[in-house]
């Protein structure tokens, strides 16, 4: 599991690092690497879902009261997130500069939003929203038998479909339109399913490795291949990452054969005891214990660096753009995305780590960067 959060937090990275060459200016930017930014982020859509899962790993079925387990998981999240949704308001006066009015008023909005800028912030209010309903389906999951929990794990793996019915077939099906926003399976779908999926392979088992890697291979090809396609047929961004959308079926693949993948891992990690294997567990299971926090102020971290490496490295990192259309430099013939992207996105994670580990030398720090 702390090898998941370790992966599951550098794809977010990398993830966010690829958006700069593909969605900078906010609309879809179609280059010469367009083909291989589908190559190599198309994985990268795993993250989220995996954090989820692991989080249904971990904590379901609800033990303790619902009063103290609220408490303890709420604390967790919201405090790091109130703390570093301030810093960024602190931050994008000095970077972006915002008066103080303006960083006054996107702190406030929080409680409605986030700000554009903080698109990874999302992810906070959709965490919230599952620990509210981990204490309702707890007493469910801790009498349910395995046929029942895949009768309702398929019906959720349907919803995962709509994106693709909702592009192809009606924007509004099974009961959907103006006055009913809560069709047939609305209350079956998005990352819940993820959530009771980690308890499941926890409870139940995993699938084993041959069919785990033909998941994962059966989920990227279509997920790569309609990224690609749509590169070159729409125009707005929302419009372009239909089969990266979290909740897909081509998603939920590669992420369940991923984790049932992990699971097969046999390595002690941390409680090696010697040698460069016990060094490389601690390192990674200190990392996986900060990975909330980094997840957190990793955008800072990600911008800074992007602007030092334009500077220093503009043959990969430049680009012109006009008219909808970007070219992105290409060195001796590779495409600059296959070099900038992961370059970017490991200096950026090396660097929030590092500052995650001076940050937790100050006092009381363990409450604001969530470990």
């Amino acid at each position: 599991m702390d090898l998941l959060r370790v992966m599951a937090c550098y794809l977010v990275i990398h993830q966010h690092c690829a958006e700069q060459f593909y969605a900078i200016t906010g609309h879809v930017e179609v280059g010469d690497d367009t083909f291989f930014i589908g190559l190599n982020t198309s994985l990268g859509r795993i993250s989220v879902p995996l954090f989820v899962m692991i989080s249904g790993y971990f904590l379901l079925p609800v033990k303790m009261g619902l009063r103290d387990f609220l408490k303890r998981r709420l604390s967790r999240i919201l405090i790091p997130f109130v703390v570093w949704y301030l810093a960024y308001c602190l931050f994008f006066i000095f970077y972006s500069g915002d008066t103080v009015g303006q960083a006054t008023a996107n702190f406030f909005c929080m409680l409605i939003n986030f700000d554009d800028r903080l698109g990874h912030m999302w992810y906070i209010y959709m965490l919230v929203g599952l620990y509210l309903l981990a204490p309702i389906i707890s007493p469910w999951l801790e009498r349910v038998g395995k046929r029942q929990m895949q009768f309702y794990l398929a019906i959720w793996l349907i919803t995962t479909l709509m994106p693709y019915l909702n592009r192809f077939v009606s924007p509004e099906i099974w009961g959907a339109c103006f006055w009913n926003p809560s069709p047939t399976f609305y209350y079956f779908t998005g990352f819940a399913g993820y959530f009771l999926l980690g308890y499941y392979v926890r409870r139940f088992g995993a699938a084993n490795a041959f069919w785990a890697i033909g998941l994962i291979v059966a989920g990227y090809i279509p997920t790569a291949y309609f990224y690609i396609d749509s590169m070159y047929h729409f125009t707005e961004f929302q419009d372009l990452e239909m089969s990266w959308n979290f909740c897909t079926l081509n998603v939920a693949m590669m992420t369940y054969g991923v984790f049932c993948l992990f699971t097969k891992i046999r390595w002690q990690g941390s409680l090696e005891k010697k040698g460069l294997l016990g060094w490389l567990g601690r390192l990674l299971s200190d990392f996986a214990q900060r990975s909330y926090g980094i997840y957190l102020f990793h955008i800072m971290v990600l911008l800074l660096v992007r602007d030092w490496l334009v500077q220093s490295w503009p043959d990969i990192f430049l680009f012109s753009a006009g008219d909808g259309y970007t070219l992105h430099r290409v060195m001796s013939n590779i495409p600059a995305v296959l070099i900038a992207v992961p370059t970017h996105a490991v200096i950026t994670a090396i660097i929030a780590y590092m500052a995650a580990r001076l940050l937790g030398l100050l006092p009381k720090s363990r409450r604001w960067l969530g470990v």
